[in-house]
């Protein structure tokens, strides 16, 4: 199953880079193979093929690719393609290999290494390179993982432990109304703040 992931996620990458490179082929070279020459994670080398392209922020042409500089030009299709690639690309990196390689040769299994207080925010996290804390939601990476037949595997969210401790020990009224209100703690928050009624 996980071979599969791999396999699609290495199509999308592939897929994606073949999208990207249309816009930036007439401006750079093919190597000996016919592979385009081209480091997409070098922000100056995209920053040279935008101004290539004729790309311009505010009436000028592009002088960097900064954040500010990124949210102007977020809706171009070049830079729509760089961004789909670039997900592609950290999919296939983050859920491939790794994962195989971490299963252990006598148990058949996968064995991650958690920190119980990994963040400073208190969260756990996973360390030794597998994090299977931040597996996608999708079911195909879920059903990816599996146990013996009589057995479960049970998944446990605290949901907002952090904010409900503070408002425990704070016992602050607002905090503890929104927790007891039933609505999402974060929606009840916002609604107080813009004065815009929660609704489903």
């Amino acid at each position: 199953a996980w071979k599969k992931i791999m396999e699609s996620n290495h199509e999308k990458m592939l897929e994606a880079k073949a999208n990207l490179d249309r816009f930036f082929d007439p401006f750079f070279e093919r190597d000996l193979f016919g592979v385009l020459d081209i480091n997409y994670n070098s922000q100056p080398t995209i920053l040279y093929g935008l101004q290539k392209m004729g790309i311009k922020v505010d009436g000028e042409y592009i002088k960097n690719t900064n954040k500010e500089t990124q949210k102007k030009i977020k809706d171009l299709p070049v830079t729509k393609a760089l961004e789909t690639y670039r997900q592609a690309v950290k999919a296939y990196g983050t859920y491939g290999q790794t994962y195989l390689d971490a299963i252990h040769p006598k148990t058949g299994r996968i064995h991650p290494k958690f920190n119980q207080y990994g963040t400073d925010t208190a969260r756990p996290s996973c360390r030794g390179g597998l994090n299977v804390l931040n597996v996608p939601r999708d079911k195909q990476f879920r059903n990816a993982f599996t146990t013996e037949p009589g057995r479960m595997i049970s998944t446990v969210d605290f949901s907002g432990a952090e904010l409900r401790i503070m408002a425990d020990q704070s016992g602050d009224p607002l905090m503890v109304e929104g927790f007891n209100s039933g609505t999402d703690f974060h929606c009840f928050v916002a609604s107080m703040l813009f004065g815009v009624e929660v609704t489903k």
